[in-house]
């Protein structure tokens, strides 16, 4: 231990800097404007996941260094330092990282369920236009976000914000829950309905939307039964008489 920083009056503002470094690296990395402006969603979350992390490892790494301390005999010096000065406000910023995942992920996972696929299986791109245009406009309350998030003075703003974003998020699933339900009594493939449907339950997801899609096997069968159906009734009405295509 130096000697200069052997007491606690000079130790703690050292410890309360590495914090104020930590918290200044992670505001300046998760500038969520140029997070959703200049990255993809996917990449926007990761760097709020990093950001995170790093917060967690500053706190882990002092109770391991303290518990260190604590337990070597030959040791003079403990860290009894107060969680408040340290950990205060890198705690509240990964509370606001994983509010951040949480929505960005939100935002993600309408996008993978309403992409092309979705326009091919359902064949009413308009109604598909129409809920990304919902998304998208979730997305960009973002933009509108005016104050800093991290500022534990805004957290009566930030948690505004938050149900604000829940309450619009609801309203989209529900929109896109009765369009889903509507599509899939009248699919126009039940074969490319049933290979979107493999591939979303191949993702790591807990999208109510995601369950909503994996429901709907039961309309696929009868989809297919269908198919079979017609295919069975072409095959009687044309057997003893084909048709013949020169």
């Amino acid at each position: 231990m130096s000697k200069y920083y052997n007491k606690d009056e000079r130790f703690v503002p050292l410890m309360e800097k590495i914090a104020n470094e930590i918290i200044n690296r992670v505001q300046q990395k998760i500038d969520i404007k140029t997070l959703l402006s200049s990255y993809t969603l996917n990449e926007a979350e990761q760097f709020c996941y990093q950001s995170k992390q790093l917060l967690l490892q500053w706190k882990i790494e002092y109770q391991n260094t303290r518990a260190k301390l604590e337990n070597d005999k030959h040791s003079f010096s403990t860290w009894n330092f107060e969680h408040r000065i340290l950990f205060d406000k890198t705690d509240y910023l990964s509370q606001i990282c994983d509010d951040l995942i949480r929505m960005l992920s939100n935002l993600n996972e309408f996008y993978d369920i309403f992409g092309l696929e979705m326009k091919a299986v359902t064949g009413d791109e308009q109604m598909v236009d129409r809920v990304l245009e919902h998304v998208a406009g979730l997305k960009n309350s973002f933009l509108s976000c005016h104050f800093d998030m991290f500022n534990r003075e805004n957290s009566q703003q930030w948690h505004s914000f938050i149900e604000e974003f829940n309450h619009r998020s609801s309203i989209i699933e529900q929109e896109a829950k009765i369009f889903i339900r509507a599509s899939f009594t009248q699919l126009r493939s039940a074969e490319t309905a049933f290979d979107m449907l493999m591939k979303f339950q191949k993702i790591d997801t807990t999208h109510v939307l995601a369950y909503e899609m994996v429901r709907q096997f039961t309309a696929i069968l009868l989809q297919y039964c269908k198919e079979i159906d017609g295919t069975y009734d072409l095959f009687v009405k044309y057997k003893d008489n084909p048709p013949i295509f020169k």
